[in-house]
């Protein structure tokens, strides 16, 4: 079988072909989103929607047939005319355009505070800045919303609809992602929609089946486009509900996967092979460690304006302390809620404890391995507040997960010493293919 396999990100478009399982060819473009903060500026969107076209194009030479596989960045959409001319840009989970305590007032005046926790413990998400269900809900609130039908779509689902100019199927994963879903109908939560939103916006219907289209003499089958959090657990090989995942990139979640709903403190989203997974995602990584390497950057670039980046990441890790020597209460300790995370309620991060004589680049360095370390498993244990299945392998994936193994280190020295440790080569885009293997998602064994 080929597969044509793309996986849709803000800021990168990563794309293979592979025969079968085997990777043959991978292209890797920066994307021309961003974080769009005029939310009608529609030349990205358009942009994108040229550069996904070339791709294809270029990954389906001297071949007949594909099945093509995207999976995208998560909690965000696109709203787009009925002959699927944009309406919106994209509108990202980073453009937080509603006030969530705004939000909770509005519902709980609406259907009292009871009935108003229950409908969002339904949909497995949080009302959460940036996520669909506000960013819409600001939209109406603020007259941005035309009386005119429009079309919703995630950012994979509006690249299906325009590039085979059929209305695309929303599969579960990029539906519940939006905050307005019913887990336990398996559909959107209508009467919230038409609550938070009005009912002048159409919702693509939730599935899995395919579109077939054709170009040139090109046939296609095009699956539902999938979620890359979803996407990147199954490339990684996540399936068991012995398995505890750590995927750690720009980004992180903790994951676990259960075969029925269970609510918690953590969110609930639909998975492959008929389950779910519970996890908690907004944990500070990558972005987080950004913030630091920046405020190096700021610095080093007075004695040096032209010092390569590269160069500064060898100088964070060559301080780094693989030898796990336990922080003490003397240490300078760093609390890395620099954006709304699963750890505390902070939107700003500090640094305290400094001493005279404590406070230099590598003890300051190893704080934030220290403090991201004792997060991810801090919010591991939450998941497994219950008590369940135990935790028989670790899988590690992300590409934080791959460049620091002083981050895996600390995390795993937490566990059981005979707990199996995998470090997943694959990604993405392996997950998009082997989505596209499932003839049925119940059966069979990819890996």
């Amino acid at each position: 079988m080929n597969i044509i396999a793309i996986d849709c990100g803000a800021s990168f478009i990563k794309a293979a072909f592979f025969e079968d399982k085997k990777l043959v060819k991978q292209l890797k473009q920066e994307a021309p989103l961003g974080n769009n903060q005029d939310i009608f500026d529609v030349s990205k969107i358009v942009g994108l929607e040229k550069m996904v076209r070339d791709i294809v194009a270029e990954l389906s030479e001297d071949i007949d047939e594909a099945v093509i596989s995207i999976s995208n960045e998560m909690h965000g959409f696109i709203l787009a005319y009925p002959d699927g001319t944009p309406y919106t840009g994209y509108i990202s989970w980073q453009t937080e355009l509603a006030d969530k305590d705004e939000i909770w007032k509005y519902l709980n005046f609406e259907l009292g505070e009871k009935n108003a926790a229950e409908t969002i413990r339904q949909t497995g998400m949080p009302i959460r800045s940036g996520l669909p269900s506000s960013n819409l809900f600001w939209m109406r609130e603020n007259g941005k919303l035309p009386d005119e039908q429009l079309f919703f779509y995630t950012l994979g689902d509006y690249l299906i609809r325009v590039i085979t100019e059929c209305e695309p199927i929303c599969h579960p994963t990029n539906a519940a992602a939006t905050g307005l879903y019913s887990l336990e109908k398996e559909d959107w939560n209508k009467e919230y929609i038409q609550l938070l939103v009005g009912g002048q916006i159409v919702f693509p219907r939730i599935g899995q089946d395919e579109i077939i289209y054709k170009a040139g003499k090109i046939s296609y089958r095009v699956k539902p486009a999938i979620g890359d959090q979803q996407a990147a657990l199954l490339g990684s090989g996540f399936r068991k509900s012995t398995d505890l995942s750590f995927n750690i990139g720009t980004g992180a979640q903790v994951s676990r996967v259960i075969k029925n709903i269970e609510f918690g403190n953590y969110q609930v989203r639909p998975y492959f092979f008929d389950s779910y997974i519970k996890t908690i995602p907004h944990i500070p990584a990558g972005r987080a460690l950004n913030v630091y390497y920046r405020f190096f950057k700021s610095i080093l670039e007075l004695i040096d304006p032209v010092i390569d980046d590269g160069k500064i990441w060898e100088m964070m890790k060559k301080v780094v302390n693989t030898e796990l020597v336990k922080m003490t209460e003397n240490s300078v300790q760093c609390d890395l809620s620099f954006f709304e995370n699963a750890i505390t309620n902070n939107k700003v991060g500090c640094i305290e404890n400094i001493g005279e004589c404590n406070f230099t680049f590598e003890t300051l360095v190893n704080s934030v391995f220290y403090e991201m370390a004792d997060n991810f498993v801090t919010m591991a244990r939450r998941l497994d507040s219950d008590k369940g299945s135990p935790v028989d392998a670790i899988i590690f994936s992300g590409g934080m997960s791959k460049q620091w193994d002083v981050l895996r280190n600390l995390i795993v020295k937490e566990f059981p010493i005979d707990t199996l440790v995998i470090l997943s080569e694959n990604d993405t885009l392996h997950g998009c293919c082997y989505y596209a293997l499932m003839e049925n998602e119940d059966e069979g064994i990819l890996w």
